[in-house]
Order: structure tokens, then sequence, then C-alpha cells
């Protein structure tokens, strides 16, 4: 039996439009996307140095720990483990980051992670003339008013196709720099804060209400730099979640490549 599709009649409005040019960026963020453009090795690197460094440094000492651990880091990846020159950009950049406020890092490292998934997104079918990125988007079915979802909340980013009835199923990503600002392993989701539980609710409920009024099931994403997060997946799924998919820097650096 074969199930019909509507994703034609979902709509998408973008709270922040369609284009980078609508979000925040600064110099350091496009000095990272330029080093990961020429070599994506990179960017697996700058994951692992983002998801471990969180905080300023307190001393020369502390910087040169971080970049000793940098160049440790580096010498892992073939393709990039002789490139002297970019690696001291690299790590030139960081130490700019990293003399920063912490305020001032935590943001920046989100906005690292929100500039990469934009500009190598979506995951799950070729970008087309037809393909329409969203920042923020408000979904909602067959008419604006019928807005769905709880909370008033949103994605960072949404990816679909404005070809109608042959369109793609769509992707929803999310993008946390680190998974322990929005789940942690072994507390119940009912214990999370609100701001946090928020989040992961509604995007169960945009699944549940897509599943119920298009007939399908969109790939709803939550990008991290983190390494490892198979037991965190794990946890989500049986907390009820597991209508997400959360993306380590592997599952995002395949999307680069």
């Amino acid at each position: 039996m074969t199930t019909t599709t509507h994703t034609q009649y979902i709509l998408y409005k973008p709270k922040k439009g369609i284009t980078w040019d609508n979000y925040e960026i600064n110099d350091f963020i496009v000095g990272l996307l330029e080093i990961i453009e020429k070599s994506n090795q990179y960017f697996l690197v700058i994951a692992n140095i983002l998801e471990r460094y969180k905080n300023p440094d307190n001393d020369s000492s502390s910087q040169y720990v971080r970049n000793r651990d940098l160049e440790d880091i580096v010498i892992r990846y073939p393709e990039i483990k002789d490139n002297t020159e970019k690696t001291k950009e690299l790590i030139q950049l960081l130490n700019s980051l990293y003399s920063m406020s912490s305020q001032s890092i935590g943001d920046i490292r989100g906005k690292v992670l929100e500039a990469i998934i934009y500009k190598y997104g979506p995951k799950n079918f070729a970008i087309s003339a037809d393909t329409v990125r969203c920042l923020e988007a408000i979904i909602s079915y067959e008419t604006e008013n019928n807005i769905l979802g709880i909370n008033n909340s949103d994605f960072d980013f949404t990816y679909h196709d404005s070809n109608g009835i042959t369109s793609s199923i769509p992707d929803y990503i999310e993008c946390k720099a680190t998974i322990d600002g929005s789940v942690q392993v072994g507390v119940p989701m009912s214990d999370l804060k609100p701001g946090k539980l928020k989040k992961w609710d509604y995007a169960k409920s945009i699944f549940e209400s897509l599943k119920k009024n298009a007939g399908i099931e969109p790939n709803i994403y939550l990008a991290c730099l983190n390494s490892h997060i198979a037991d965190v997946q794990e946890h989500v799924n049986l907390e009820g979640y597991s209508c997400v998919t959360i993306l380590n820097n592997k599952e995002i650096f395949r999307l680069i490549r």
C-alpha cells in the first residue's frame, strides 16, 4: 500500500530570512570557513578543540597546552599533517578566540557550527535550484495561520524543496556547540530545565504533526561538535525522542566532503 504525502502543503516563514546575510557572522568565523574549505580535515581539528576548550586562556601556559593539543590532533590526519602554514593560521585564529570572555567564546562556538551547517547542509538530499534554506522558520500546514509545533519554538535551519508533490523529505537541523548543553545521560528528559526541554518537545510535536497531516516523517537533527554521542542517542531514544537524530562531528564532516 502506497502512502500519499503532501509536502507541497508544508509552509515555511523564516524569522531571519533565507540567506546568511541575515545572520550574525564575523571575521573569525569567515577565517575558519576558509581554512575548512581549502582543507576539510581541519574541521575535525576545530571541532575537537571547540568541544574540549570552553573557557578563556588564563595565561600563556594554558594557551601553550591548547596549541600543543591542536598540533597533536593535526598529525592524525594525513591530508593536513604537513600543512604548517594553515596550522599556524588556525592557531592564531584560535588564540584570538580564547582571549575573549567566556560569554563571547560560548556565542562564537555556536555560531561556528551554525555557519558550517548552513554552508554544507542539508544532509539527505543534494542542493538544487529548488532547495530553500530558511533560518529559524515558522512551520505551518496549508495556511500560515495553521502553525505546527508547540511552545512557539523553531529549528535553526530548515531545508526543503519547492517543487511541489515531488519534493524531498525536508531536513530540519538544530545546532548546539556541545550536546551536554541540551541533554544529560541518566537525567530524565522531564527533569531538564524548561528552556532545554522546550526544543525537544518542539521537535517531537513537529514530527508527529507532519506525520499525521502530510504523511511524512521529517529528518530532524541535533548537530553538535562532540565526537562521541552514541550513549546520548540511546538515552534520547529511551526517553521517547527517537525522532531526533544527533549528528556528531564525524557526521558533519561527511557533509563537508
